[in-house]
């Protein structure tokens, strides 16, 4: 609309000026021709001098706090781009939304953005500079180019905690421990066996003597961990494919597990299947732990689901599967509802005989 209107202003002060034979309206009217043109170049220049991208082509995000991801844009020309736009598109599975980001950039300089963005859901989202768009100063001319730039970013559940009550008492305390006794234990005790290194796992953990013998990470684990804690299975089992929403329960509910469990147990040993059979188990003893296995299942979550029967051979004493069903020894202590699930984890209290 803004070009239509210019082009006629260009027509009527070039009329006017052949009407009255007016030296001045001509002078104006070439100017503007002029203009146009300058615009025209000036913007396809600037749209070249343009780039953007991402300050961290990975981040972590917990529900509940401030949510957002840094972008930045430099602008090596000598003129001011007076505004631009980029595009993006938030995907999490086949969910996909489309937004815009709208500035301004001095020449020659480089800022950081921050762009607020919600995430409805727990899991692994990707956001992507799909389009970059230049404007000239009076947004007569449009340049974009096409962009190809990802960003993964990984929204952890909130901190809610299931209340769990063991009768027996805490396993620690029934060996002989106390609560001091238990915290300088560590990572003491025999290695129960080496483990390949997967993603998200810590350092400190790494066997480095065997690992430069076998020419690959291996991981420690302790025997003394596996007494102490307790086993929970999650069961992928029975869907080829689950619900953006379901899925998202599924996270929160196995977090607050987790937080319910590390309260009263040394730790928590989380085991499950994939869809290509490999059977896999990870240690959780702290929140740092149990972060990284949230990581683990967010990149490997194409791998997780199968269809077909429950696994039966699996060392869980409790079994948490994607219906938001909880068991412990096969009896169903508790099943979580997909709307209030999140309320439920708060209110609900689990005795364990």
């Amino acid at each position: 609309m803004k070009r239509f209107l210019f082009f006629f202003l260009i027509l009527f002060t070039w009329y006017m000026a052949a009407m009255y034979r007016l030296q001045s309206l001509m002078a104006l009217a070439v100017a503007e021709i002029i203009l146009l043109f300058l615009l025209f170049f000036l913007t396809r220049y600037l749209k070249k001098n343009l780039t953007a991208g991402f300050c961290e082509n990975r981040v972590i995000l917990k529900k509940g706090e401030k949510t957002g991801i840094k972008i930045w844009i430099e602008n090596s020309s000598v003129f001011p781009v007076g505004r631009y736009r980029l595009e993006f598109t938030r995907a999490y599975k086949k969910m996909k939304k489309i937004f815009s980001y709208e500035g301004s950039i001095d020449g020659k300089k480089r800022q950081e953005e921050e762009l607020p963005l919600e995430f409805p859901l727990y899991g692994k989202f990707w956001i992507t500079l799909a389009e970059k768009q230049v404007y000239d100063y009076l947004s007569l001319f449009k340049f974009k180019t096409k962009e190809r730039q990802e960003a993964e970013i990984f929204v952890l559940p909130s901190n809610r905690s299931l209340n769990i009550e063991f009768l027996s008492g805490n396993i620690g305390e029934s060996r002989g421990y106390g609560e001091a006794d238990l915290k300088l234990l560590g990572n003491s005790g025999e290695i129960r066996q080496l483990r390949k290194y997967m993603p998200g796992d810590l350092v400190k953990r790494i066997h480095w003597k065997q690992s430069a013998r076998t020419d690959q990470l291996l991981v420690k684990e302790f025997q003394q961990e596996e007494e102490e804690s307790v086993f929970l299975y999650l069961d992928f089992s029975g869907e080829k494919e689950a619900d953006p929403k379901e899925m998202s329960a599924f996270y929160q509910i196995l977090s607050g597990v987790l937080s319910g469990l590390l309260k009263k147990k040394r730790g928590v040993q989380v085991s499950w299947r994939t869809s290509e059979g490999r059977f896999l188990q990870r240690m959780v003893q702290t929140e740092e732990e149990s972060m990284s296995l949230f990581l683990v299942l967010y990149d490997m979550q194409e791998k997780l689901f199968f269809e077909g029967i429950s696994e039966t051979n699996h060392p869980g004493e409790f079994i948490l599967n994607i219906h938001r069903e909880l068991y412990f020894k096969d009896n169903c202590v508790c099943t979580f509802s997909l709307e209030n699930f999140e309320e439920e984890l708060e209110k609900t209290k689990i005795i364990i005989p």
